[in-house]
C-alpha cells in the first residue's frame, strides 16, 4: 500500500491540489507507522501494564490515612493480581490497575495524610515521565518529536525493558 501511494497516487495527484497531496502522504506516514507498531504492540502492552502495577504497588505500600484509604489500597493490590488474568488484554489490564489507583489518589484528597499526598505525587509525576517518554518514542516515527533523535526506537525500547 505504501508503495502504490507512493509510486502511483501520490505522483499523480495534481502540484495544484497541496491537501490532496498533504493527505496522501499523511497515509503514508501512518502505514509506516504502523507496520513499525504492529509487532511491538503487544509487548509495548504488556509494559505499560507492568510499569502500572508498579505504581500501584507502591502506591498502596505508600497508603496512610483513615480506613477508606486503607480499602482503596486494597481495592489497588487485588487488581494488581487480578491482571496476571490471561483473558483479559494487557491494555484492558492496565486499564483496570489504573481505574483503582486513581479511586486510590481521590481518596488519598480526603483521608489520607499529607505524608501520602505528598509521596504520591511523586510517585505519579515519575511514573508520568516515564510513560511520557516511552510514548514519545513509540511515535518517534511520526517525526513530530523535536528531540525524536534523542529517543529510543520502538525496539530498542521494548529490548531494554525486557533485558
Amino acid at each position: 500500500m505504501v508503495t502504490a501511494l507512493r509510486q502511483v497516487v501520490l505522483p499523480a495527484l495534481p502540484k495544484d491540489e497541496p491537501l490532496a497531496r498533504e493527505q496522501a502522504s499523511l497515509c503514508i506516514g501512518q502505514l509506516v507507522l504502523l507496520a513499525e507498531q504492529v509487532r511491538y504492540t503487544t509487548e509495548y502492552e504488556l509494559l505499560c501494564l507492568a510499569e502500572m502495577r508498579h505504581l500501584g504497588s507502591l502506591l498502596a505500600d505508600a497508603a496512610d490515612g483513615g480506613p477508606a484509604i486503607c480499602r482503596a489500597a486494597a481495592s489497588v493490590r487485588a487488581a494488581i493480581t487480578a491482571a496476571d488474568d490471561p483473558v483479559r488484554t494487557p491494555r484492558e489490564r492496565r486499564n483496570a490497575v489504573a481505574r483503582e489507583i486513581d479511586a486510590l489518589l481521590h481518596t488519598g484528597t480526603e483521608d489520607g495524610t499529607a505524608e501520602f499526598r505528598h509521596r504520591s505525587h511523586a510517585l505519579v509525576l515519575a511514573h508520568g515521565v516515564r510513560q511520557s517518554t516511552r510514548d514519545r518514542g513509540w511515535f518517534r516515527a511520526c517525526g513530530w518529536d523535536p528531540d525524536a533523535d534523542s529517543l529510543p526506537s520502538v525496539p530498542e525500547m521494548i529490548a531494554e525493558a525486557t533485558s
